[in-house]
């Protein structure tokens, strides 16, 4: 079933009502339905009645810019959709939502199912430019996704979303375009005057997120830029400062941050396997190649171990991830426990014992950072329950955090075109690889 969600104007009044009408819209104008609907719900229903008293005979689907879009949308589509109703926090927004549900499931109920709610967004103001930029816009995307997730999650089954933008304010028709690029949802949007919509698919471009690697941390936590890093930040703007002097996220900042909360870039690109094969490589020299085994596949067990390094009394077993991972528990453990199960399962294959469980991490060095990444007492506890873990099926088991900084260089559009050229070209250096939490020393 195709998903569409649907920004919401107050078109069905402005298509509707003229005249001394009109006068019923003045009265609830920009007045939050938060704050205000029960307060003025005899002014709402009045509005309500005259609107749905023009409206209720009407068989044309020009009703309101919402409706002429939903029904374009059901043409091409196979079978029933079910919409998603998204509007402003504002009383005019939130009445129109519910005339639009109530008007298509009066003439199509059968083919166009809704949802339950009208999902309101705060902030996404016309008057105040401040409140839209630094609330609106976040609370706009939180709402759109939080829609696809808590779907995805009702449902074995993907779906495929849309994006309908042809109601509701205009000013959000950039970041909403932005947001269907990341996310790979397609648009819909079709001017009021015109019968031919304008369906955006994905563009075939990508986003470089070898650049915005660089800053992932900085993204997710503005209060540490430093000067070392503002600058380029600034230039790619993803930052800028307040009216305190203060650094914080800018549109394109928030987007990008939201996206990194949710699916950080570098788990679906391929640098990841960049890591892996040069610490392959760095191992062999440590250990000897036939020793050292990339992505080792127990049988009985989904995934791979990254590293499986075999030595006389056992065997170390190794999960390689970007730094970041230690600022999202869930996920740590996830990858920690998953790990363990691969490793119960090579034990049975080899007939050897893990004695040792490391986690590489990896980030990009900047040029005030210490030699070795500091751990916060709070990570420092994460990691001790980390250890727990494999300690309650290996006692005897060590776990390690180590860590390896990928030094970025120069781009320079000639022999270094992307930031990690001179990285892949050349060999990890000895030493590179840190321990930075070791079970037996903590």
């Amino acid at each position: 079933m195709k998903k569409v969600i649907t920004t919401v104007g107050t078109s069905i009044f402005s298509n509707n009502l003229h005249g001394g009408d009109r006068e019923f819209v003045e009265r609830l104008k920009n007045m939050s339905a938060t704050e205000k609907w029960d307060e003025k719900r005899e002014r709402i229903e009045e509005l309500r009645d005259k609107t749905w008293k023009i409206i209720k005979s009407s068989k044309d689907p020009k009703v309101s810019a919402e409706v002429q879009s939903i029904y374009n949308i059901l043409e091409k589509a196979d079978g029933t959709i079910k919409v998603f109703l998204v509007a402003s926090d504002t009383i005019l927004s939130k009445l129109a939502a519910t005339l639009v549900k109530d008007w298509i499931q009066k003439e199509k109920g059968a083919l166009i199912k809704f949802d339950n709610e009208v999902h309101l967004v705060r902030d996404l103001s016309v008057l105040d430019s401040n409140k839209f930029l630094e609330n609106g816009v976040q609370n706009l995307i939180d709402t759109i996704l939080n829609i696809r997730e808590q779907e995805n999650n009702q449902n074995e089954h993907a779906s495929e979303y849309l994006l309908n933008i042809s109601g509701g304010y205009k000013g959000v028709i950039p970041i909403l375009t932005i947001v269907g690029q990341i996310y790979n949802i397609p648009l819909f949007y079709i001017y009021e005057e015109s019968d031919s919509p304008i369906e955006i698919q994905r563009l075939p471009i990508g986003f470089d997120w070898d650049v915005i690697e660089e800053y992932v941390r900085f993204l997710k936590r503005p209060a540490d830029i430093t000067e070392a890093v503002s600058s380029e930040m600034e230039k790619l703007h993803l930052i800028q400062k307040n009216e305190e002097n203060i650094w914080e996220l800018t549109v394109i900042g928030t987007l990008v941050a939201n996206f990194l909360d949710r699916q950080p870039p570098f788990f679906e690109t391929p640098f990841g396997y960049f890591i892996e094969h040069k610490l392959k490589e760095y191992y062999d020299h440590v250990y000897g190649s036939p020793n050292v085994i990339h992505g080792y596949k127990p049988k009985t067990v989904d995934g791979d171990i990254d590293l499986l390094i075999q030595e006389t009394n056992g065997f170390k077993g190794i999960e390689i991830k970007p730094f970041s991972v230690l600022d999202t528990p869930n996920r740590l453990f996830g990858f920690m426990e998953k790990l363990l199960l691969r490793c119960e399962e090579a034990e049975k294959q080899l007939e050897a014992s893990p004695k040792e469980f490391w986690l590489i991490t990896y980030s990009f060095k900047q040029s005030g950072d210490p030699a070795i990444p500091k751990l916060s007492n709070e990570t420092i506890d994460l990691l001790k329950d980390v250890s727990s873990l494999f300690a309650d099926s290996y006692e005897q088991s060590i776990f390690k955090l180590k860590h390896l900084f990928v030094k970025p260089n120069k781009i320079d559009g000639k022999s270094n075109r992307i930031l990690y050229h001179q990285f892949v070209r050349s060999s990890i250096k000895n030493n590179a690889v840190k321990t930075i939490f070791s079970s037996d020393q903590n």
